[in-house]
């Protein structure tokens, strides 16, 4: 197949970029001053030591105990203390995350970021060169070489670490590569997946913070702001963001320079031509101003201003003056508009050299709730119900009183009302499923005696007079001294309480003593039947009811255990404690989170071969993204005439159904875009082969979906494979 300019460049482009990474290597090792980052690779074979290749890097395993044949844990709790689990392998971390060390390349000092338990690369690193931007990217000491001798107009291809874009020559060089350039990480919102340096991983230098809502002092490259700690990290910093640069006589980019390297066309019908943006006007077209015409070419039209146009016409032999500079567009470049989005957030479009609106940036600091949404929940009593109300700023407010609006009581509540006929009082206490429990004895709040009680003493030989408690519960006057009522000796027995008895004796002068203390008694009136809670409401299991009924022994005999919900086996994953042990069987495989296009796991190398990994669908909601990178038009044998990508999902466990889906972009991923599927039955394999002719550019990132067909489809114990072969 006969290659173009532009494919020998790219090609060019892909020789220089390995030969720049080991010149890299080899400098870093040379000049580094402290302990270099784990070694690169892309197989086991390229480590050494006992070493093994995961995620790029040949990583140390950490010794512990098999789970199972063939591995060594499921999380990295399983790993012990500064350890990590990935792929069901334990391996010993290198450091504590956010923990920073110096570090040093052939483009000067820096610092390295412990990340994931490995320190991640320098950030003093060479980067592509950028022609006209006087700074020598690449760390060769040399400034944008191999930019000069060109002919004004002329155009190339042009690359950065963001991506690729095109590049004209202005006064004999080349300038305005219009790909993206990298800028330090800011840390935002991560479903808004932006990587502004360009290398692989968004928000990766995002510090841990202790306390959700807590703010400190932030900065970009713009200024100060201030940043709040949301889902554990720093995010949403609110100084001004750089952007790229347009013709608006403003430094957009925070680099220090206006207006730098923006150029345009400016052709007219006599000749093309380039512009160049200083300090917010287009100046210095190069286009020819007059020439020859005729009145059948019509009007002369060209662009002027930010984005408006200016026309002619022909007045034989040559074109007549330019008419006045006529604006249009709907805003002025680098422009910006703010509104609110989503639940009280904000979200920023800026206006691009076009003079159009650019897309919506991510929606920022978005609340909880939607204002005036109410949230009803049980109380954690068990029984009644509270709410809450959402605020004006998508914040929660405080939680209403509990209302026992199934019940008749609040748990622990207490009643009490009179007994007896001298101001005796009882009490009962509501219990957990808010019905009242049994009345407690009639208590003598310090009373004399209980009306009609008798009380005797002895009086002469073997005599004794007696005594009555009035209605008032105050004693009578002693009666006369009769003759005793008993013989010495004697015990007489009688029931009190709750099924319970007392005793007395006869004393040696022939009256009764005192009542001993009740004794034997039960816990409940016969005959009485309360309704009380039964089983557990931990976990998914909730409450039941009983009704427990008071027999002739005063004991109370308890009924079934109805309309509660009661334990269950618990699936691991399942994200709920079936089993109400207080605890959710749950173990993310070491790729986690990967759960949305945006999050997918980037994998293998650029047109990946035969790269294989091992992963789980860890939970009922889990479904896995994987994505890597894709170059296209480099085939392996000259004489092929169509390119083929090969994507395969084996060793599915036998219980569970997958689908494999494979997407050309992210675009494609969050619109449901699919470039092929897969959907064998449970417990097959899946396979995707997809194949065109040479000649298409299909260059990118590709990214994997693997989701369960049913809600049974996940397991944390099963792996499954899956393996890529990238556009070859």
């Amino acid at each position: 197949m006969k290659q173009s300019k532009t494919d020998l460049h790219l090609c060019s482009t892909r020789v220089l970029r390995v030969f720049g990474l080991a010149f890299l290597i080899n400098m870093f090792m040379w000049a580094c001053t402290t302990p270099s980052p784990s070694p690169l690779c892309d197989s086991n074979d390229e480590c050494s030591n006992g070493q093994v290749c995961i995620n790029g890097l040949c990583e140390n395993a950490a010794p512990v105990p098999d789970l199972s044949p063939g591995i060594d844990c499921f999380q990295s709790s399983d790993c012990g203390e500064n350890a990590r689990c990935v792929e069901g392998t334990c391996f010993q971390n290198e450091c504590m995350d956010g923990m920073k060390r110096g570090c040093e390349t052939a483009c000067g000092t820096g610092e390295e970021l412990c990340s994931g338990g490995v320190w991640r690369a320098c950030n003093a690193q060479p980067t592509t060169e950028i022609c006209g931007s006087n700074i020598d990217e690449d760390c060769d000491g040399q400034v944008d070489e191999g930019c000069q001798g060109c002919q004004n107009g002329d155009e190339r291809p042009c690359r950065t670490d963001c991506g690729t874009g095109v590049e004209r020559c202005i006064d004999g060089q080349f300038i305005g590569c219009t790909a993206g350039r990298p800028r330090s990480e800011i840390c935002l919102d991560p479903e808004a997946g932006v990587d502004e340096d360009c290398d692989g991983i968004i928000d990766e230098e995002c510090e841990m913070c202790p306390q959700e809502g807590a703010t400190r002092t932030c900065e970009t490259s713009c200024g100060m702001g201030q940043e709040i700690c949301r889902d554990g990290r720093y995010r949403d910093c609110s100084a001004q963001i750089p952007v790229d640069e347009v013709c608006n006589g403003q430094d957009d980019d925070c680099d220090g320079q206006i207006d730098e390297q923006i150029v345009r066309d400016c052709d007219n019908k006599c000749g093309a031509g380039s512009e160049s943006c200083i300090n917010g006007q287009w100046m210095g077209c190069d286009a020819p101003e007059n020439c020859n015409c005729s009145t059948e070419e019509g009007v002369d039209i060209q662009l002027c201003g930010s984005c408006g146009e200016r026309s002619r016409i022909c007045e034989t032999p040559q074109w007549g003056e330019w008419s006045e500079c006529l604006m249009g567009g709907q805003c002025n470049p680098g422009q910006a508009e703010e509104s609110t989005c989503g639940l009280c957030g904000t979200k920023r479009r800026l206006c691009v050299s076009t003079c159009e609106w650019g897309d919506w940036q991510a929606c920022l600091n978005e609340g909880e709730c939607s204002p005036g949404q109410v949230e009803m929940e049980d109380c954690p009593s068990g029984c009644g119900q509270r709410t809450r109300t959402c605020t004006d700023n998508c914040g929660w407010g405080e939680w209403t009183g509990c209302e026992a609006q199934n019940g008749v009581c609040m748990p622990d509540e207490v009643q009490s009302e009179s007994c007896g006929a001298c101001g005796q009082t009882r009490e009962r206490i509501c219990s957990d499923i808010c019905q009242w429990g049994t009345w407690g004895e009639c208590q003598n709040s310090g009373n004399v005696c209980t009306p009609g009680e008798t009380q005797d003493q002895s009086c002469g030989a073997c005599q004794t007079q007696t005594r009555v408690c009035s209605n008032d519960c105050i004693w009578g006057d002693w009666g006369e001294c009769q003759a005793g009522s008993c013989s010495p000796g004697d015990v007489e027995t009688r029931e009190c309480g709750l099924c319970g008895t007392q005793t007395r004796r006869c004393t040696s002068q022939c009256g009764w003593g005192d009542w001993e203390p009740c004794t034997g008694g039960g816990v409940c009136t016969p005959g009485e039947d309360v309704t009380v809670a039964c089983g557990t409401n931990v976990g998914a299991c909730e409450f039941g009811t009983q009704v427990k009924s008071c027999n002739s022994s005063c004991q109370w005999v308890e009924g079934a255990c109805e309309g509660g919900v009661e334990s269950s086996t618990e699936a691991c994953g399942a994200e709920r404690d079936w089993n109400c042990d207080g605890s959710v069987d749950d173990r993310p495989d070491g790729f986690e989170p990967n759960n949305s296009c945006a999050s997918c796991r980037l994998v293998g190398t650029l047109d990946p071969r035969n790269f294989t990994l091992t992963a789980t669908i860890d939970n009922f909601a889990d479904v896995d993204y994987f994505c890597f990178e894709v170059e296209d038009n480099i085939p392996i044998n000259p004489f092929d005439t169509n390119e083929e990508l090969t994507i395969t999902l084996t060793n599915v466990p036998s219980s569970v159904d997958f689908d494999l889906y494979v997407y050309q972009s992210e675009e494609d991923c969050v619109s449901g875009n699919e470039l092929a599927s897969s959907a064998a039955g449970r417990g097959s394999d899946e396979e995707i082969i997809w194949s065109e002719p040479l000649g298409n550019d299909d260059s990118g990132t590709y990214i994997v979906k693997i989701v369960g067909f049913s809600n049974n489809s996940f397991s944390c114990n099963e792996f499954y494979t899956l393996t890529i072969n990238g556009l070859h």
